[in-house]
């Protein structure tokens, strides 16, 4: 009996081993991302800031990963942002479409007031089953303030079958 039990155990080890190694890991620089109207600027770190005095949305695209030739349908990530405006914080959210126009999207998620360092906004998982879709991370990120500009440093795309 007891040795039944170590072998059931010892097979549920390795399925939950096995479920974890799935999971697709991927670091982009904050360069990646593209703004949707006028330009981020770029700084030799890789950084994207919005140096302007308007709204930036920045697009930041995600390569769709396979595994054993299966493409990924759960989507999720963090996002690496400095925020400098005093009153108005960088949003992000997890986002998939398709050709067709069909979407998935997370809720947003946001910085927690100005400071000078990193903060880390965390994305709830989406799930697309169609693997047509792409995956790209959404985020707003708030005008320059007092020559302050906010700034999408790093983002990490977490992909699972």
């Amino acid at each position: 009996m007891l040795k039944r039990i170590y072998q059931i155990t010892l097979m549920l080890g390795i399925v939950v081993t096995a479920n974890l190694a799935v999971a697709q890991i991927d670091n982009a620089p904050g360069s990646m991302c593209v703004a949707t109207t006028g330009a981020a600027t770029v700084n030799t770190a890789g950084n994207a800031y919005n140096n302007t005095n308007n709204w930036m949305t920045m697009i930041c695209p995600a390569d769709r990963q396979t595994t054993d030739g299966t493409f990924s349908k759960k989507f999720r990530g963090s996002v690496w942002v400095v925020d400098r405006h005093p009153t108005l914080n960088v949003c992000c959210r997890a986002k998939s479409r398709n050709p067709g126009g069909a979407t998935k999207q997370s809720a947003a998620v946001c910085s927690n007031g100005a400071q000078t360092g990193y903060q880390i906004i965390n994305l709830p998982e989406i799930s697309d089953p169609y693997t047509w879709s792409h995956f790209y991370f959404q985020c707003t990120v708030p005008a320059k303030h007092n020559g302050a500009a906010s700034s999408v440093l790093t983002f990490r795309a977490i992909q699972n079958p």
